[in-house]
This record gives C-alpha cells, structure tokens and sequence, in this order.
C-alpha cells in the first residue's frame, strides 16, 4: 500500500508480547505461530502467511483465548487478504480484533490504535474516504496519548491520514501531515531509513514541492 510508511504498532506490540518468560506452552505455539506469519507476510508469501495465521486462530478457538494473540493473528491474516484485495474477507478479521482489544485492553490502548490503523487503510483502499478519515483520526489521537507524539507509529498514521486526503485531491490538508510524518522519521528512524525516503517521495509530488528544511 503506498502509505506504509515504517512498520507499525502491530510489529512493534507483537515484540514485546512475543517476548516474555514463563509463557504457557499453547500460548508459546500461537506466538510462533504469529512471527512466522509475520515474517512471511512482509516477504510477501501470503499462502505460507495465511497458513500460519489460521493455525495459531485454530488454536486460540480451541483454547477459547479471546486475548491480544488472538488479535494479533486475526490482523495479520486481514493484512494478507488485504495484500491480496480481498477486502470482503478482511474487513471482518479487523473488526473482530479490534473488538477484543478493546474488551481486554482498554479503549485507549496501542492496540486499539494499530487495529483502527489497519481498518482505516482497508476503507481507503476502496475509496470509502468517510468511514476511513476518523478512524485514522481516532488512530493518531490515542497514540499521540499512549505512545507520545514523536513516536514512528505517530509518524506512520499521519501518513495514512496525509495519503488519505492526497487521494482526495486535497493537497492542502496532505501536506502537513506528510512533513510532520517526515521530522518524526528523520529525528527517531535516522535520516537514511528507508521511511524516510518514501516520505520524501510523497512530499516531492506535492503542489510546493518543498520538503522541511530543505
């Protein structure tokens, strides 16, 4: 998708669920499960990514765990059927996660934020700007409060919101946000982080044509 700017909070959440001592050994499998998908989905083999997902989705509905795991696989097997334009199959997959995250963690919470993000990019792929625009809105306003305004999530949803009003024709509103998008990246990702230059590109085809200190 063009305004995948920097992994977003789903990589960096599962990171940090992934990684404890002590795990309950079902929960270990769905977990391995997860970073497999993960792995394959960002080498864009979809069939083994999509394999992985509904493996570790078979065994949280056998262990009846509704928990961020669970979560964590239905996205990134909604993610997959994004990468392959099927949006039908996955919007549901984002609805239900973004369901039980905030059931189990709070409506204010990160992972609440990546789900809006993800649902908000599949309505934008179809050209529902309306139903796209506030969950990207809802999306920025709970991570700028949890994860602090200069983080690279804060960075990656303003892009989506930049790209989201770009496709609109409306230039005026997308151009701000694609530089704060950038000052965000080049302070916290380092000037030659690949994020970087994709934002520059997007800022490069728009009306001014100048980028923020430059």
């Amino acid at each position: 998708m063009r305004h995948r700017q920097t992994v977003l909070a789903l990589a960096i959440l599962i990171g940090s669920v992934c990684g404890g001592r002590g795990v309950p050994a079902q929960d270990s499998v769905r977990r391995s499960y997860n970073d497999g998908g993960y792995k394959a989905l960002g080498e864009a083999k979809y069939d083994t990514a999509e394999r992985l997902f509904r493996a570790a989705i078979k065994d949280a509905d056998d262990s009846g765990k509704r928990d961020t795991t669970l979560a964590s696989s239905l996205l990134g097997l909604g993610r997959v059927y994004r990468s392959k334009a099927d949006y039908a199959a996955a919007e549901p997959l984002f609805k239900q996660a973004l369901g039980i995250v905030e059931q189990t963690e709070g409506a204010n919470s990160s992972w609440v934020a990546s789900a809006l993000h993800y649902l908000a990019g599949l309505y934008e792929d179809q050209g529902k700007y309306a139903e796209a625009e506030p969950l990207y809105k809802r999306s920025l306003a709970i991570e700028e409060k949890v994860l602090g305004a200069e983080h690279p999530n804060v960075a990656a949803t303003l892009g989506g919101l930049a790209w989201l009003y770009r496709s609109q024709g409306k230039s005026a509103e997308a151009e701000p946000l694609f530089k704060r998008s950038l000052a965000i990246e080049e302070k916290v990702l380092g000037a030659e982080h690949p994020s970087v230059a994709i934002t520059l590109n997007s800022l490069a085809r728009s009306p001014s044509g100048k980028t923020p200190g430059r």
